[in-house]
């Protein structure tokens, strides 16, 4: 009976520690990121995302028309037409995943650091745009669909190709073009300063 006791009172031990640890907010903190959250999450959202963008082009991969190169395109000019109920149904899925999950990851942050501002919700959201956005064009892009599964995104009157070994490509359009920049900074901003206007602002208050 001594031992069951003894027993009992180190489960419940490690169990208080567990619900301490994991749901309490820590000691405030003067840090504005968290490498091990923008690891964890950024790699988390980036499988999600990828899983939502093989699974849409096995099942059609005209659903991504725009985002092939220029000369697959032009190729095709007005002979495909692309599925526009499915085209928006993965965009709605993909728009729920982006808000969902960085709210998600918003508050895991919060929650480790003892409470975030403005900066370091904006801070945190660009930073794992751009772990998704890198993700994308290295494994999605490169690794998938230009080098495993390449049969899977050629297109019917299209094989043989230059812009399906354009790996330059899909750098460019990710990296050095205006629109992501202006995305994320937009997408960083304006979670940035809901996070201050809806949490960080109505827990002061509160104070």
């Amino acid at each position: 009976m001594a031992q069951k006791t003894q027993h009992n009172s180190v489960v419940m031990l490690i169990y208080q520690w567990y619900i301490r640890h994991d749901y309490e907010p820590s000691k405030p903190s003067r840090n504005m990121i968290s490498k091990r959250r923008l690891l964890v999450d950024g790699l988390l959202l980036s499988t999600l995302f990828s899983v939502v963008a093989v699974g849409s082009l096995s099942i059609d991969p005209t659903i991504w028309l725009e985002n092939y190169p220029p000369d697959v395109r032009a190729a095709v000019a007005d002979s495909i037409e692309p599925p526009v109920i499915l085209q928006a149904l993965v965009g709605v899925i993909l728009v729920v995943l982006m808000f969902g999950g960085l709210i998600w990851s918003l508050k895991r942050l919060d929650r480790e650091l003892g409470g975030i501002g403005f900066l370091a919700a904006t801070l945190h959201i660009f930073l794992i745009f751009w772990i998704i956005n890198a993700t994308d064009v290295l494994v999605v892009d490169w690794l998938f669909f230009m080098t495993l599964l390449r049969s899977w995104i050629v297109l019917p009157g299209t094989e043989g190709l230059a812009g399906y070994d354009d790996y330059w490509f899909h750098f460019r359009e990710s990296f050095l073009t205006l629109t992501p920049w202006i995305g994320c900074l937009v997408l960083s901003l304006g979670m940035g300063a809901g996070w201050w206007r809806f949490v960080t602002r109505r827990r002061a208050e509160q104070r």
